[in-house]
Order: C-alpha cells, then structure tokens, then sequence
C-alpha cells in the first residue's frame, strides 16, 4: 500500500511540472492604466512612483498624474503609490487594489485625501477648521530608548499682532497637546500664513524648538525626540520666561551629548558645495564644509533639533534632524538658489539700503547699545567688539566662545542675529570687523525690538554685514 501511495504522489508531481508553465501562459498578464490627483494641492500628482502587488515594474505619474503599467499579473492586486511630499507627510503607502484581466486594460482612479477628510479624520468634531486652519501630527520618542512616550507634551506657538483701533500690541498664542497612549500627537487649528514654533517635553526630557510653516497644504507630519540632553546641567533661573511658560534656564556652558551628524550639501543640480556653513544652534556650534561638500558635527545633544546651511549666493537652509545618542545620523542638505540676475541686483542695493535705514532708525530711538563701522573699524575680531559693552559677559574656552548677559546674580543667553537671521556665536566669530557695517545690543526684554525678540527673550545681539539683505 505504502509503495501504491509514493507511486501517485510521484506521478502527481511529474502532471504539475507539466501542467504548471502552461497554466501560467493561460493566464496571461495585463495593464494597469490610471491617474493620481492630489486633493491638498487642488492638481494632479505628478512624478508619484506607483506600485502593483505581483509586478516588478512601476509606474511615474507624468503631469497630468497619469501613469502606465505593463505585464501585471492577473488577478486582484493591490496598489500603492508614493511621492517624497507624501512620505514626509506619512501619507505613502496607501492601498487600493484593481481586478486585471489577462490581455486587457484596467482603469483606476487614484487620490491624496482633502484637507477636509484629513481634519474630520484627525480633529475634534467640536473644532471648526477655517481656511487658515492647519494641522501638525506625529509621534513621540524617547532619544535614548526609542519607545514611544505616553503624556509627553508638546507646545506649539506663535507670534500674532493685534490692534484696538489706536495701538498696536504683540503676542504668543500657546497651544499644547499631549500624546496618546501610543506616543501619537495632533495639533488642530494651528495658523498656516506665519512661522510656527513647536518644542516637546516629558518630565525631565525635552527637544529643541522646531520652526515651520504650514503654508500652503496646511498639514505636516513632524516626529519627536527628547532628551535630557538637551536640558541645560548647569543653570540659573532668569527673569524672563520660555515659549513652554516656565522660568528660562541659561546654561553656564554649551549643550554637549555623544550624538554626531555627517552629510553633503549639494545645490539644486547636485553639485557638491564646499565652505558652507553648517550650524547647530542647541549647541552653539558651527562647521564648515570641505572642498567635496561633506560636513561632520560631533559631541551633540541627542534629542529633535535644527542645522542650519549658509553659503553666500545661495538662499539660507533650515534641516531637521533626530539625533541619538552614540549614533551617527545621516543628513544631506540642498541649498536653494538665490537669484543673482543683473536686474536684481539693483533690488538687492535697495533692499541693503532698507536693512541699513532701519538700524539708523532704531539707533536714534535708542534703546539698546549701538556701533557703528566707525566704531569697530581698528579692531582685531569680533570679541574685541564686544567686550566692555555693557552687561555683556563673553568667555573663551578651548577655541570656543560663549556669550551671556548679566542680571545682578543671575545670568541668561541672548539671541544672536546675523543680517536680521537667527545665528549663533560661533558664526559670529568667524566675521571679520571689516565685514561688519553695524552692531546692536539689547539687554532686556522691554526693549528688544520685535523681529528680534528671541525664544527666553533674555536679550538679542544683533550684527549687520556691509553684505547684508
């Protein structure tokens, strides 16, 4: 019996080998025809990579977001499709699935949800979104652990003018959320015309403040890391107050972790771009890239924060990064084109004119401290500016600089600007006096200008270049 049972199972065996191929030439194959319209955006999705279950081949929407593709197995296939936009959302990998029929053409219809469907989904049925009504959502982390936090909470604000009819009046709107049980946050409701500033804490932990703007599809995705690096070890308490409403601790000395950042910069052709400043503001540091484009940061602070990319004739660049700690994380940065046309170059002088009308302006309403080029035009670097400056104390230490200012026993960091941008020290140090045209100084809070009022509001340090925009 036993010998009767092997001798069909090898007989069974030899029919499938026969039998399958030609099962397999019956079927056939087919097409998959379609178009992908972006309802955030109001147009169709051009240049989407799309993907079909059972397929080696992929479809790139043109731009009419329509796509092609061949050889499809036939069947019930699922189909998804992506886009660098729709990765960065965390709307890629969404699925639909399409019948094909061999030797035949399948039509599908493919869509990126609304801001609508995005809110009824994601907001409060109590909250009314407005058309300048935005959305930031997205999860929370431990730097150290990588595990999701339960409560964190997270803290967007903002800058708003509002005006009784006879004076005008600044202020931060606050809006806090906290993670769910799974470390996932929303924020609804958030403006999407202006700068939007987000910071993170759970318990001892926190990340550094975030800048974006939601304009114009309304909606970001943004992950958290926090950690206690990123809290300053040896701090005073000041005065003012931070963006999170809680007395602003001014470090004594830099942030510094194990975490270390490396990457290219490249312009919008791909070309490396060397001597280009790179700057990490939670720790005061900067670096400059080598003849190949490449950079490297070492000793940060673990934890979410921000490398800025600066090289002259190239528009500013603002990066994201999630460090942790005794890891190195990779990140490749585009700098935008500035545009040097002939004909803009005479709107450049104006606009040199403009930044150079309104430091006068505010050196003769006073204030804060003022130099001029007349002022600085002997001397050696830009510490010699600054030193004997009131309330100004500025330390040097291992090839480092440090600034703060003095309030009786307590001390706090000022806000460092460079031709009307956030800056940091380091980058300040490596400007020639020469280079300099002006030099403001503000020491408390009541008389910081507005478009230099920093994230403590503990002071600003303000530098114009004869360079500057």
């Amino acid at each position: 019996m036993a010998r009767v049972v092997r001798r069909i199972q090898q007989v069974s065996t030899l029919l499938l080998a026969v039998m399958l191929p030609a099962i397999g030439r019956a079927q056939g194959t087919g097409k998959v025809r379609g178009a992908i319209y972006d309802s955030l955006s109001n147009r169709p999705l051009r240049g989407a990579t799309v993907f079909i279950s059972g397929s080696t081949k992929l479809g790139i929407s043109n731009d009419l977001g329509e796509f092609f593709v061949d050889s499809v197995p036939v069947g019930k296939q699922s189909v998804s499709y992506s886009t660098p936009l729709l990765d960065s959302l965390g709307l890629s990998g969404m699925i639909s699935s399409v019948q094909v029929v061999a030797n035949t053409e399948a039509t599908l219809t493919l869509g990126v949800p609304s801001f609508a469907t995005l809110w009824r989904t994601l907001c409060p049925r109590t909250l009314v979104s407005r058309t300048d009504s935005g959305i930031v959502y997205g999860g929370i982390s431990n730097a150290q652990t990588d595990t999701r936090l339960r409560g964190a909470r997270a803290v967007f604000s903002w800058v708003a003018m509002e005006t009784n009819g006879k004076s005008l009046a600044m202020n931060r709107p606050v809006q806090v959320v906290r993670s769910d049980s799974l470390g996932n946050y929303v924020a609804c409701g958030l403006p999407t015309d202006i700068t939007v500033t987000a910071e993170v804490d759970a318990g001892p932990m926190t990340s550094n403040a975030i800048d974006f703007v939601l304009y114009p599809i309304r909606i970001a995705h943004r992950d958290f890391l926090v950690s206690t690096e990123l809290v300053p070890a040896a701090a005073t308490l000041t005065r003012s107050t931070s963006r999170m409403g809680a007395p602003t601790l001014a470090p004594s000395v830099r942030l510094r972790g194990t975490a270390s950042v490396r990457g290219t910069v490249r312009d919008g052709n791909g070309v490396p771009q060397g001597n280009t400043f790179i700057t990490a503001p939670s720790a005061d540091t900067t670096t400059r890239t080598d003849v190949d484009g490449k950079y490297v940061l070492a000793g940060l602070p673990a934890g979410t924060q921000i490398l800025r990319a600066r090289k002259l004739g190239y528009g500013p660049q603002t990066v994201q990064v999630d460090l942790r700690p005794g890891q190195v994380t990779e990140s490749n940065i585009t700098l935008p084109a500035a545009t040097v046309l002939a004909k803009v170059d005479v709107k450049a002088e104006r606009a040199s004119n403009v930044a150079r009308k309104g430091f006068e302006e505010r050196k003769k309403v006073g204030g804060g401290y003022f130099l001029t080029d007349r002022d600085i035009e002997n001397r050696p670097d830009m510490v010699s500016v600054l030193q004997g400056l009131p309330s100004l104390r500025i330390q040097r230490r291992n090839m480092s600089t440090s600034i703060t200012i003095e309030r009786g026993p307590s001390v706090c960091v000022p806000s460092v600007y460079l031709d009307g941008r956030p800056s940091t020290v380091d980058e300040l140090t490596l400007i020639r006096p020469e280079e300099v045209y002006g030099v403001e100084v503000y020491t408390h809070a009541a008389e910081i200008p507005a478009q230099f009022l920093g994230i403590n509001q503990c002071g600003s340090l303000v530098i114009w270049t004869k360079n500057a925009k």
